[in-house]
């Protein structure tokens, strides 16, 4: 039935320590009942492949030391915490029930966590090759390191639909040989996933994936005593995070970046942080709906060397955005766009159905195109713009501007260099200087 590792009280407190050692193997087995300890100290195992299987639950009964690998097998739950379990090869939990552990290594193997029925809480899990974590219900992760050894992925994922990811340590693993679109890091929430002020990193290799069926909260907890410090999501591959919404409810930041970044939700997207590419493309793209938004109000978007692209039904607001390199395109198709700041790019095309509100917008070697459709809303520039080409004929517009209501110039400069000409069409009215220059008239734009 049980097996009782600590059965009576070694001395007047609690930690005190005996030992099962053997330079082979260690199997332990209850068939029908549970292996535990009833007294407070501590029963420390060790050998060579260590093996418990536990009819009913598995308690945390002392440390664990495998020179080969580790096994424990509980049919309801399972505990090693507020004790250490190593090995050299791998190590594997399995129980039907709730799952908890503290520290878990190994050096050159993996480290597989699953609950079949219920939960997993962890400490810290380092391992020598991958980590997996599979949870009926929800998952609470402290600091997960994989790859020690060289090469290694990260895989959290539950199937409960009412229960939650949370990471409340960093997550990094080391990757050899990923393509960029091939996961070294996959979180899969059922519901939600929150990023309780951690890192996420993939070195060597290998892309982020980030996926829940509800909110995934990128800054769920705050960092310190103020706004605006900032953690980091960098994937050497890309980054591709999915969900309903996208979020901080913290006020710091979660730099995002990878070689390629997409974010894709059903919902809106809020100001997480910067975002960069560095090698490929920017993609984000709210739900369709007119009430679906993307805020990046204050951050900055980046594309060293791809395009940029911004889809939403609803309103997207941005500040500085830049694809040298590239191609912005940013499409509302039931709101507003506006941008506070610099937009610069090599070609640029913006529409909205209820208006744009841009500040200076820069083209160094393509088109400048700005459509408004609503009847209802017009263009308002706030800022230069500059269009820069070669090889356009004098009757190809480098700048196009079609407002659904009116055009509105607040004393700025409109201008194309290099080729081609500018149209302006307006439905209502043109107002060529929206706005005073200055202190007195005459000014000139």
């Amino acid at each position: 039935r049980n097996f009782d590792a600590v059965a009576t009280d070694i001395c007047c407190g609690a930690g005190f320590v005996r030992g099962l050692s053997a330079p082979g193997d260690v199997a332990i087995t209850a068939t029908t009942g549970s292996i535990a300890r009833t007294a407070d100290d501590l029963l420390n195992v060790s050998g060579r492949n260590l093996a418990f299987t536990a009819g009913t639950s598995f308690g945390p009964i002392g440390n664990l030391t495998a020179t080969g690998s580790l096994a424990v097998d509980a049919a309801t739950t399972l505990s090693t915490s507020g004790v250490s379990a190593s090995a050299a090869n791998g190590v594997a939990f399995t129980a039907g029930g709730a799952l908890s552990t503290s520290s878990v290594t190994t050096t050159s193997g993996a480290i597989a966590l699953t609950s079949t029925a219920a939960s997993i809480a962890t400490g810290t899990l380092s391992a020598g090759t991958d980590v997996t974590l599979t949870a009926a219900t929800g998952i609470t992760a402290g600091t997960l390191t994989g790859g020690t050894a060289g090469h290694g992925v990260i895989t959290l994922a539950n199937s409960g639909a009412t229960s939650d990811i949370v990471l409340t340590g960093n997550v990094t693993t080391t990757a050899s040989g990923l393509a960029d679109t091939a996961a070294a890091i996959t979180i899969d929430s059922h519901r939600d996933l929150f990023v309780n002020a951690v890192n996420l990193t993939t070195t060597g290799s290998g892309a982020i994936r980030l996926n829940a069926t509800g909110t995934i909260n990128l800054m769920a907890a705050d960092i310190c005593c103020g706004a605006g410090f900032t953690r980091s999501l960098d994937a050497a591959g890309n980054v591709l995070i999915t969900g309903t919404t996208l979020t901080r409810s913290a006020d710091d930041l979660m730099q995002v970046q990878g070689n390629a970044v997409s974010l894709i939700t059903s919902g809106n997207i809020g100001p997480v942080g910067d975002l960069t590419a560095r090698t490929g493309n920017l993609f984000v793209q709210a739900g369709p709906g007119a009430g679906n938004t993307i805020d990046f109000s204050g951050r900055t978007l980046t594309a060293s060397a791809g395009d940029i692209s911004l889809l939403a039904g609803g309103n997207i607001a941005v500040t500085r955005v830049t694809a040298p390199g590239g191609v912005i395109t940013g499409t509302s198709t039931a709101g507003s766009y506006t941008a506070g700041a610099l937009q610069d790019a090599r070609a640029i095309t913006l529409s909205a159905a209820n208006g744009l509100d841009l500040s200076t917008v820069t083209t160094s070697a393509g088109l400048l195109s700005l459509t408004s459709t609503g009847a209802g809303a017009d263009i308002v520039l706030r800022g230069d713009l500059t269009a820069t080409n070669a090889g356009l004929l004098p009757t190809d517009a480098a700048i196009a501007i079609a407002s659904g209501r009116d055009v509105r110039l607040n004393a700025v400069n409109v201008t194309a260099s290099g080729s081609g000409g500018i149209r302006i069409d307006a439905a209502r009215n043109f107002d060529a200087v929206a706005t005073d220059i200055c202190c007195g008239a005459g000014f000139v734009r």
